[in-house]
């Protein structure tokens, strides 16, 4: 933001951006209620940025992990949750993983380096050691907030695509290899074994 001198970094929070869950854009909530300690951090495909963000405490208000989620927003815990990513970001690194093999620290590193590219600035985090003067004091290191996000976003985009949430059990009810896919040339019984096939001959088995 401008100074009177020169522009400045600052934060989206800073400059008065509150992010209101539980009700549809633009309705007034007569009851927010602020994130745990009011410092609430969003992880997006364009960079990493501290926001204001408040719950809807009304009286029928969902829980405040049902209001993230459906302002697709994916947190990083489920008890007051201080962190989240987009589901835009989630998305688009679990492509990039299987395209361009990328690690969760070089992506995460990356919108780092969006966040803040100039190498002036650093933030007393566990990786800086290893990338030094890399972030910005303007918020705080998310890495293993985000890495725990992936693992779970992962998780349960296999369970998804398994059909494990039309089991009668549940995602709970899962056994061992029902995620998995079987593999149409590998000979299965019952499938695309001819009827007979144990007794056929060795020459054309």
């Amino acid at each position: 933001k401008w100074n009177g001198t020169f522009f400045e970094s600052t934060t989206l929070k800073e400059i008065g951006l509150r992010i209101q869950l539980g009700h549809r854009a633009g309705d007034h909530c007569s009851n927010p209620c602020n994130a745990a300690g009011d410092d609430f951090v969003v992880v997006d495909s364009n960079g990493i940025h501290k926001v204001g963000l408040d719950y809807c405490g009304c009286e029928k208000a969902c829980d405040q992990v049902t209001q993230l989620l459906r302002a697709r927003l994916y947190p990083a815990t489920t008890t007051a949750p201080k962190s989240a990513a987009t589901f835009n970001t989630l998305e688009f690194f679990h492509l990039l993983s299987f395209e361009s093999k990328a690690s969760v620290f070089e992506f995460y590193y990356t919108l780092m380096r969006k966040t803040d590219n100039t190498g002036t600035m650093s933030v007393p985090i566990s990786y800086q050691q290893m990338i030094p003067l890399l972030c910005s004091t303007l918020w705080q290191d998310r890495y293993e907030e985000f890495l725990q996000m992936i693992h779970e976003w992962r998780n349960l985009k296999m369970l998804k695509r398994a059909g494990q949430g039309h089991d009668p059990g549940g995602v709970m009810g899962t056994q061992e290899g029902e995620c998995a896919v079987l593999c149409p040339a590998c000979p299965h019984p019952g499938k695309n074994l001819p009827p007979g096939w144990r007794d056929a001959p060795e020459e054309i088995r």
